[in-house]
């Protein structure tokens, strides 16, 4: 699921809540890449994460 969170700044924050397909336990991981730099920069970052944590949820059984 994709969250996008706005601050009354104007900030914003994006986000990938993965969630394991049965149930999962309680247990948890937080998965944040480093400060984005070119020739990449962030918008790499962005399109691959939520894979790589979907990946992780589905065989640890964990919330990414």
């Amino acid at each position: 699921m994709d969250i996008t969170i706005t601050h009354p700044d104007g900030t914003v924050l994006a986000a990938h809540w993965a969630r394991p397909v049965a149930g999962g336990g309680e247990r948890g991981l937080v998965l944040v890449h480093d400060f984005p730099t070119p020739p990449r920069g962030s918008l790499a970052s962005g399109l691959t994460f939520p894979e790589f944590a979907d990946r992780i949820a589905l065989s640890t059984g964990w919330r990414v």
